[in-house]
Protein backbone atom coordinates (compact mmCIF):
# COMPACT_ATOMS: atom_id res chain seq x y z
CA UNK A 1 0.00 0.00 0.00
CA UNK A 2 2.80 2.49 0.87
CA UNK A 3 3.81 2.11 -2.78
CA UNK A 4 0.54 2.97 -4.67
CA UNK A 5 0.37 6.30 -2.08
CA UNK A 6 4.14 7.14 -2.59
CA UNK A 7 3.43 6.75 -6.27
CA UNK A 8 0.59 8.46 -6.59
CA UNK A 9 1.79 11.14 -4.73
CA UNK A 10 4.86 11.22 -7.46
CA UNK A 11 2.13 11.18 -10.30
CA UNK A 12 0.53 14.21 -8.72
CA UNK A 13 3.51 15.87 -8.07
CA UNK A 14 4.96 15.46 -11.76
CA UNK A 15 1.66 16.72 -12.87
CA UNK A 16 1.81 19.53 -11.00
CA UNK A 17 5.40 20.50 -12.39
CA UNK A 18 4.43 19.88 -16.20
CA UNK A 19 1.02 21.91 -15.30
CA UNK A 20 3.24 25.11 -13.95
CA UNK A 21 2.16 28.28 -16.19
CA UNK A 22 5.17 29.85 -15.16
CA UNK A 23 7.72 26.27 -16.48
CA UNK A 24 5.02 25.83 -19.67
CA UNK A 25 5.73 29.75 -20.40
CA UNK A 26 9.32 28.90 -20.52
CA UNK A 27 9.07 25.95 -22.54
CA UNK A 28 6.59 27.14 -25.33
CA UNK A 29 9.77 27.79 -27.66
CA UNK A 30 10.99 23.98 -27.33
CA UNK A 31 7.80 22.63 -27.64
CA UNK A 32 5.17 24.68 -29.71
CA UNK A 33 2.57 21.96 -29.25
CA UNK A 34 2.53 23.24 -25.31
CA UNK A 35 1.43 26.30 -26.27
CA UNK A 36 -2.54 24.85 -27.05
CA UNK A 37 -2.01 21.61 -25.03
CA UNK A 38 -3.71 20.45 -22.01
CA UNK A 39 -0.49 19.26 -19.77
CA UNK A 40 -3.15 17.78 -17.34
CA UNK A 41 -5.27 16.12 -19.78
CA UNK A 42 -1.51 15.08 -21.75
CA UNK A 43 0.19 13.32 -18.50
CA UNK A 44 -2.84 11.03 -17.91
CA UNK A 45 -3.52 10.22 -21.39
CA UNK A 46 0.38 9.27 -21.82
CA UNK A 47 0.53 7.45 -18.55
CA UNK A 48 -2.69 5.45 -19.24
CA UNK A 49 -1.00 4.56 -22.06
CA UNK A 50 2.23 3.50 -20.29
CA UNK A 51 0.07 1.92 -17.57
CA UNK A 52 -2.19 -0.10 -20.62
CA UNK A 53 0.82 -1.13 -22.34
CA UNK A 54 2.52 -2.91 -19.23
CA UNK A 55 -0.78 -4.51 -17.73
CA UNK A 56 -1.55 -6.01 -21.19
CA UNK A 57 1.96 -7.02 -21.96
CA UNK A 58 0.80 -10.54 -21.09
CA UNK A 59 -2.50 -10.68 -23.28
CA UNK A 60 -5.08 -8.93 -20.45
CA UNK A 61 -6.25 -6.44 -18.38
CA UNK A 62 -7.75 -7.60 -14.61
CA UNK A 63 -10.20 -5.61 -13.24
CA UNK A 64 -7.55 -5.80 -9.89
CA UNK A 65 -4.72 -4.18 -12.17
CA UNK A 66 -7.71 -1.54 -13.75
CA UNK A 67 -8.46 -0.32 -9.97
CA UNK A 68 -4.15 0.55 -9.41
CA UNK A 69 -4.55 2.38 -12.91
CA UNK A 70 -7.27 3.97 -11.69
CA UNK A 71 -5.78 4.52 -8.18
CA UNK A 72 -2.73 5.90 -9.61
CA UNK A 73 -4.14 8.42 -12.01
CA UNK A 74 -6.90 9.39 -9.85
CA UNK A 75 -9.54 9.23 -12.62
CA UNK A 76 -12.31 6.35 -12.90
CA UNK A 77 -11.46 5.02 -16.29
CA UNK A 78 -13.46 1.64 -17.16
CA UNK A 79 -11.82 -1.52 -17.85
CA UNK A 80 -14.42 -2.10 -20.66
CA UNK A 81 -13.10 1.69 -22.07
CA UNK A 82 -9.50 0.64 -21.83
CA UNK A 83 -9.92 -2.80 -23.39
CA UNK A 84 -11.55 -0.20 -26.63
CA UNK A 85 -8.65 1.45 -26.44
CA UNK A 86 -6.59 -1.65 -26.96
CA UNK A 87 -8.56 -3.04 -29.74
CA UNK A 88 -7.98 0.38 -31.68
CA UNK A 89 -4.43 -0.46 -33.04
CA UNK A 90 -3.35 3.05 -33.23
CA UNK A 91 -3.52 3.81 -29.04
CA UNK A 92 -0.59 1.68 -27.99
CA UNK A 93 1.27 2.08 -31.59
CA UNK A 94 5.01 3.39 -30.77
CA UNK A 95 4.59 3.28 -26.90
CA UNK A 96 7.20 0.90 -26.77
CA UNK A 97 9.66 3.01 -29.18
CA UNK A 98 8.78 6.62 -28.27
CA UNK A 99 9.67 8.89 -24.95
CA UNK A 100 7.06 10.11 -23.84
CA UNK A 101 6.04 14.11 -24.54
CA UNK A 102 5.42 14.29 -21.11
CA UNK A 103 8.68 13.14 -20.04
CA UNK A 104 10.37 15.19 -22.86
CA UNK A 105 9.17 18.08 -21.07
CA UNK A 106 9.89 16.93 -17.69
CA UNK A 107 13.41 16.98 -18.96
CA UNK A 108 13.52 20.19 -20.15
CA UNK A 109 12.20 21.40 -16.92
CA UNK A 110 14.81 19.98 -14.93
CA UNK A 111 17.24 21.14 -17.30
CA UNK A 112 15.79 24.71 -16.55
CA UNK A 113 15.92 23.68 -12.98
CA UNK A 114 19.48 23.53 -12.66
CA UNK A 115 20.37 26.02 -14.99
CA UNK A 116 18.57 28.34 -12.96
CA UNK A 117 19.63 26.64 -9.71
CA UNK A 118 16.00 26.39 -8.80
CA UNK A 119 16.27 22.58 -7.37
CA UNK A 120 18.40 21.30 -4.52
CA UNK A 121 21.76 20.74 -5.21
CA UNK A 122 22.68 17.08 -5.64
CA UNK A 123 19.12 15.89 -7.06
CA UNK A 124 16.87 15.86 -10.59
CA UNK A 125 13.81 16.09 -11.21
CA UNK A 126 14.82 12.91 -13.68
CA UNK A 127 15.73 10.35 -11.11
CA UNK A 128 11.70 10.65 -9.37
CA UNK A 129 10.71 10.20 -12.87
CA UNK A 130 12.81 6.93 -13.00
CA UNK A 131 11.59 5.71 -10.36
CA UNK A 132 7.79 6.68 -11.23
CA UNK A 133 7.88 4.93 -14.33
CA UNK A 134 9.30 1.25 -12.47
CA UNK A 135 7.04 1.92 -9.54
CA UNK A 136 3.57 2.01 -11.71
CA UNK A 137 5.09 -0.82 -13.63
CA UNK A 138 5.47 -2.69 -10.25
CA UNK A 139 1.80 -1.68 -9.24
CA UNK A 140 0.05 -2.21 -12.20
CA UNK A 141 1.61 -5.29 -13.57
CA UNK A 142 1.69 -6.70 -10.44
CA UNK A 143 -1.68 -6.26 -9.18
CA UNK A 144 -2.24 -10.01 -10.27
CA UNK A 145 1.34 -11.03 -10.24
CA UNK A 146 3.95 -9.50 -12.42
CA UNK A 147 4.19 -11.73 -15.64
CA UNK A 148 7.38 -12.34 -17.22
CA UNK A 149 6.23 -10.77 -20.46
CA UNK A 150 4.98 -7.33 -18.12
CA UNK A 151 8.18 -6.79 -16.76
CA UNK A 152 10.40 -7.55 -19.84
CA UNK A 153 7.85 -4.85 -21.20
CA UNK A 154 8.92 -2.29 -18.31
CA UNK A 155 12.46 -2.91 -18.13
CA UNK A 156 12.48 -2.05 -22.25
CA UNK A 157 10.87 1.09 -21.50
CA UNK A 158 12.49 2.57 -18.41
CA UNK A 159 15.81 2.22 -20.12
CA UNK A 160 14.30 3.49 -22.75
CA UNK A 161 13.52 6.80 -20.80
CA UNK A 162 16.97 6.27 -18.77
CA UNK A 163 18.68 6.73 -22.53
CA UNK A 164 16.55 9.57 -23.24
CA UNK A 165 17.01 11.16 -20.16
CA UNK A 166 21.16 10.88 -19.99
CA UNK A 167 21.24 12.24 -24.05
CA UNK A 168 19.10 15.19 -23.03
CA UNK A 169 19.28 16.39 -19.43
CA UNK A 170 22.38 18.57 -18.62
CA UNK A 171 22.15 18.09 -14.55
CA UNK A 172 25.31 15.79 -13.17
CA UNK A 173 23.31 14.20 -10.82
CA UNK A 174 20.72 12.46 -13.20
CA UNK A 175 21.88 8.66 -12.01
CA UNK A 176 22.62 6.83 -15.38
Amino acid sequence: MNNLIQTKQLYNQLKEIICNPQLQASLVQKFPVFANLDAEQMFFVENLMYLTYISNADGTITHREMSVINAITGKLTPLSTVRDLIDNDNFLAGIGNETPLSVQILCAIDNILYETKSIAHGTSLMNAVVVFYQQMAQLAGGADGLSAQEQQKATTFVNMLKNYIAQNTISPFFNK
